[in-house]
């Protein structure tokens, strides 16, 4: 997720704590109810109803670690496929890097046909993006 997403992210998340933020346990139960009962329009999410737990949650990390602390945290595995392992990643780049002339479709089914692209395979979609991040 790109950097100032998360930012807007943390910031609407701020948006809805922060008018409890002095208030005591009993003010902030009632305005998260309140909060709970509406819809939210979060940026690349878009409409959703946040659960009173979860504002709870986030005064908590706030409090604890600052307005970091509301930002949603980044993928581990970002930009990668989550269903091709290392090792058939490795396939892709050498064979696109081997065969630069051979056509993505081509490739496609050559990989399907060894069984390299899991069960069920990875969309063909998913391997033109793995390509150009590869031929990049």
């Amino acid at each position: 997720m790109e950097k100032d997403i998360r930012e807007k992210i943390a910031l609407k998340r701020f948006e809805i704590i922060s008018p409890v933020l002095a208030e005591p346990a009993r003010a902030q139960n009632e305005y998260f109810r309140q909060q709970a009962d509406r819809e939210h329009n979060f940026p690349r999410y878009g409409l959703r109803k946040v659960s009173v737990s979860t504002m709870k949650t986030w005064l908590k990390k706030y409090r604890k670690k600052g307005f970091d602390s509301l930002k949603p945290r980044s993928r581990s595995d970002g930009g990668r496929p989550r269903r091709l392992d290392e090792q058939t990643l490795k396939v892709i780049d050498v064979k696109c890097k081997a065969y630069p002339h051979l056509l993505l479709q081509k490739l496609y089914e050559e990989l399907q046909d060894q069984g390299l692209l899991g069960q069920p395979p990875v969309h063909y979609n998913t391997l033109l993006r793995v390509a150009k991040y590869t031929l990049t």
